[in-house]
């Protein structure tokens, strides 16, 4: 999982120091998620539909508090798209003789589809904007 973290802003952890620790904590996750979702949504676009669509399906994000601020991760359930990395990547077909136990190559390679990286590297400035004007707006700094 990819992750945005914000740290050494010493203008904005004045002011979230000032504002109630409950509403500080909500506000920054609302803002985390928010720029994560810009990514998100553009993953999204990009990710390969196969039968069962089962990556598109298990993109997910979460936010946590941390520490030092929050952690926003954007990722498959492995649950439902364990193969992701094998999609994004490209893999080659291994099979295992049931008789010996031995694993051989069959000489296939299934070829990589990026989608996750070119979305990122496309939306993460976009993301961080979004960041600044929330926080912008809301602080009215």
């Amino acid at each position: 999982m990819t992750a945005i973290s914000l740290t050494g802003f010493k203008e904005l952890e004045a002011e979230l120091k000032r504002i109630d620790k409950k509403a500080s904590t909500s506000l920054g996750r609302k803002v985390i998620r928010k720029a994560a979702n810009i990514v998100k949504d553009e993953i999204k676009q990009r990710v390969p539909v196969g039968e069962t669509g089962n990556l598109k399906r298990g993109l997910k994000v979460s936010v946590k508090k941390r520490r030092f601020g929050f952690i926003a991760k954007i990722g498959f359930d492995t649950s439902i798209a364990h193969h992701a990395y094998l999609v994004e990547f490209g893999h080659k077909i291994i099979f295992k003789n049931k008789k010996t136990g031995k694993k051989f190559y069959i000489g296939k390679d299934v070829p990589e589809h990026p989608f996750f990286t070119p979305a990122w590297d496309s939306k993460v400035d976009d993301a961080y904007k979004s960041i600044e004007n929330s926080l912008r707006e809301v602080l009215q700094v």
